[in-house]
């Protein structure tokens, strides 16, 4: 019995570079597993110019509007069907296994909501690698929670409103985290579910951007969703001391 999985890719594909970098990505994808049934959902940002892809559960979303990071992934969610959910970036290689080492976490562990690959090339998570164990309870961005690529149900997603698009772009890992730890989702990174992230290749989505007034608008948001930064790094604290005595249900209090 197949296990059917939905993933969400944004991309801005300008050049040629970009498309090749798209497919070879796709084609690691579906190379990967044997009973695990994907289907692509590329949100493409380029608007002047089509690229067609050769692969039979693709299916490329050109969304009208200006480009929002989050909104563009909510899009992916309201178009995509399966229980399960994948947001990956577009310049990762995804390795034979990656989706059932995690799947096989999350069926072992219903406390696990959200689940992240490992790449034995990131400093970060070279960091936190433990040998001896399936994965690693956690939600600082860059070690456990792995923005480049990550698995959530769809009933999880709903339950968190999907992606909130007062967020363009910046701080968009952070408020999911946060978001995270609200409703007491554990978060994982699974150490034998292997895609690598080749950093600095991915396509400029926010090409056209003001990089500048953006982030500190998405700061502010963040700041007044979340509180200050001294007041978050508090909330974060009594949180994890919660957690370790059992009480993480209090969650939704703290945050």
């Amino acid at each position: 019995m197949y296990t059917d999985i939905d993933i969400v890719i944004l991309s801005n594909c300008k050049d040629d570079s970009i498309y090749k970098m798209n497919t070879e990505c796709i084609e690691s994808l579906f190379a990967s597993e044997k009973d695990v049934r994907f289907h692509v959902y590329l949100i493409e940002s380029n608007k002047q110019k089509e690229y067609k892809y050769n692969f039979e559960n693709l299916e490329v979303i050109v969304p009208q509007e200006n480009f929002n990071y989050n909104r563009f992934m909510n899009i992916g969610i309201k178009s995509s069907s399966s229980g399960l959910i994948a947001f990956c970036n577009n310049d990762i290689v995804f390795e034979k296994g990656w989706a059932s080492a995690m799947i096989n976490v999350m069926k072992q562990n219903e406390d696990i909501k959200c689940l992240c690959p490992y790449d034995p090339e990131s400093r970060w998570q070279k960091e936190i690698y433990k040998k001896d164990v399936p994965y690693s309870i956690g939600y600082r961005i860059k070690y456990e929670f792995a923005g480049w690529c990550y698995l959530l149900k769809r009933s999880t997603m709903a339950s968190m409103n999907n992606f909130d698009e007062q967020f363009s772009f910046y701080f968009q890992d952070d408020d999911l985290c946060m978001t995270l730890k609200k409703h007491n989702y554990k978060n994982a990174v699974v150490f034998d579910s292997i895609v690598y992230h080749i950093g600095h290749r991915t396509s400029s989505i926010t090409e056209g951007f003001a990089y500048n007034e953006r982030i500190n608008l998405d700061r502010e948001i963040y700041h007044k969703k979340w509180g200050s930064q001294r007041s978050i790094a508090w909330k974060n604290r009594l949180f994890s001391f919660c957690s370790k005595i059992g009480l993480g249900g209090l969650s939704k209090w703290i945050y």
